[in-house]
């Protein structure tokens, strides 16, 4: 399976090519008469961006893609590392103010000018061996990235959609947090997308949880695990800092929150087996109010036997009249009306093969929601719904369903950078919407601000991202769930 640096690859490539098209280099070509070479080396460039289309289709169960994937990764980065040295070796004998101006003669060294002959057509050489899109087979994809732009009407559903169905599951996690006994662990386990975090958000917001607890805290726990780490969230939640504690006073202080209370934890996403660092948590978050709870969410069937082998809360798939209506919400959300007929019957047929799992079911309902009909009819039929997951592993890291692995397909090639460069951190972590889109920008995923608006706004709307409005003047991302695995598929709050 292709990793997170092999998709970033065609970001680099649209950089680097704009880089070549820059004043600097243009005037390069001109003093050594490269103009002709560095032109090719455009148009190359721009093919092989086309090939990665096919590429990483095939690189789903392909391992020959992914080699070709991760030889172009390695030759992207060279290029970029290359025009960067060079622009930075010619700056040094030129007016840096001045040096990117049209109307300015750069000045090459001469010692400069046979390494870059060299080095230049060296890595054509390279890119054209790269590029022999024939070794795997390929067809040249003649779609242009306007056509993956489906333009959807604003509905506003993604700053606050209601959620559906879950009803029975809730009630029956409401029934265990009223069991007024000795403190449990109650583990909600299943695989990647059914809703393991959205059930414990809706049992830990419900009014009657607010009023049986006298103190509630919610800690993403995620992959990188530390009884410390949670220590110091259940103080930072409670008090609003926690950094001058070394970890004795951690345990100290979070005894002292928890001390008399009646108290709900949330760990969300635990991945960490070790049965002595589970313990570890047991012994800090220990209680001595009777009616205390812990909810743990994992993908593992494992965690959730250890933290309690009589308790553990298997979450099954949604129930498929539920996704229907999640899917109608998304794909239809001004009705169905008589020419979409079939469309509904497509969907209908589409949403059997999500097997219940609500996130891919979102997810493909908004891609689809102004698609035409030849795209539904793609979708519908494409192979990979057959690669098939073992519902007994499912619930590893490694696992993705095939309805994740299409959401995650028919994602725009322009989203997917963005998308994927969540990968980068970790659960709970929180940045500046503002700060995430100049990241974007300076790394060549979009042009502008207003174009990251707009692949946020895509993200949200595909339930990838989730809004929450804290403040009229800031917003902030939080990574809500981890990456389940290639292709990554992630789940961010906004703040």
């Amino acid at each position: 399976m292709v990793g997170v640096g092999e998709f970033l690859a065609s970001a680099v490539l649209k950089q680097v090519g704009g880089k070549l098209a820059t004043a600097i280099w243009k005037a390069i070509a001109s003093q050594l008469k490269l103009g002709e070479e560095l032109s090719g080396l455009q148009i190359m460039l721009a093919n092989i961006q086309t090939g990665l289309r096919k590429a990483e289709k095939r690189s789903m169960k392909d391992a020959s893609a992914c080699i070709w994937m991760r030889e172009l990764k390695a030759a992207a980065y060279d290029l970029e590392d290359m025009l960067m040295d060079f622009e930075y070796e010619i700056s040094r004998n030129n007016d840096d103010s001045e040096s990117n101006s049209p109307t300015k003669e750069v000045s090459i060294p001469l010692k400069l000018r046979p390494t870059l002959y060299s080095m230049l057509n060296g890595m054509k050489t390279r890119l054209e061996n790269i590029a022999n899109l024939r070794r795997f087979d390929f067809v040249a994809d003649t779609s242009s990235d306007d056509q993956d732009v489906i333009q959807t009407q604003s509905t506003g559903a993604a700053l606050g959609e209601d959620i559906v169905g879950r009803i029975k599951e809730k009630e029956e996690m409401m029934e265990l947090l009223r069991e007024d006994c000795e403190h449990s662990i109650i583990p909600i386990y299943g695989f990647g997308g059914l809703g393991k975090t959205t059930l414990a958000q809706m049992v830990y917001n419900d009014s009657a949880t607010k009023a049986d607890f006298d103190i509630r805290i919610w800690v993403y726990v995620s992959t990188k695990f530390g009884v410390e780490k949670i220590g110091r969230s259940v103080i930072s939640q409670v008090e609003g800092q926690s950094n001058q504690f070394d970890f004795p006073s951690v345990q100290k202080r979070v005894e002292m929150i928890l001390h008399g209370k009646r108290s709900l934890i949330v760990l969300d996403d635990i991945w960490e087996e070790d049965a002595c660092r589970l313990e570890d948590i047991r012994t800090m978050l220990k209680f001595d109010k009777p009616g205390s709870k812990i909810i743990v969410t994992t993908r593992s069937e494992q965690v959730a036997k250890r933290m309690n082998i009589k308790l553990p809360f298997k979450l099954g798939v949604l129930l498929y009249e539920d996704c229907w209506d999640l899917f109608k919400a998304k794909a239809f959300p001004l009705g169905i009306a008589e020419s979409q007929m079939e469309k509904e019957v497509m969907g209908e047929q589409i949403v059997k093969k999500c097997e219940g799992v609500p996130l891919a079911v979102k997810s493909l309902g908004y891609r689809l929601q102004s698609a035409p009909l030849a795209k539904w009819e793609e979708t519908l039929k494409t192979d990979l719904w057959q690669e098939r997951c073992d519902p007994t592993t499912a619930t590893t890291s490694t696992a993705v369903l095939p309805s994740l692995r299409i959401s995650y397909y028919y994602m725009p090639y322009y989203l997917r950078p963005c998308f994927v460069y969540f990968s980068a951190f970790s659960k709970g972590f929180t940045m500046e919407k503002s700060d995430l889109m100049q990241r974007w920008i300076a790394l060549g995923f979009v042009a502008t601000t207003q174009h990251a608006e707009k692949c946020l706004q895509e993200l949200l709307a595909m339930s990838f991202l989730e809004a929450v409005t804290t403040s009229p003047l800031v917003s902030y991302i939080t990574l809500l769930q981890y990456c389940l695995t290639a292709p990554t598929i992630l789940f961010y709050k906004i703040y």
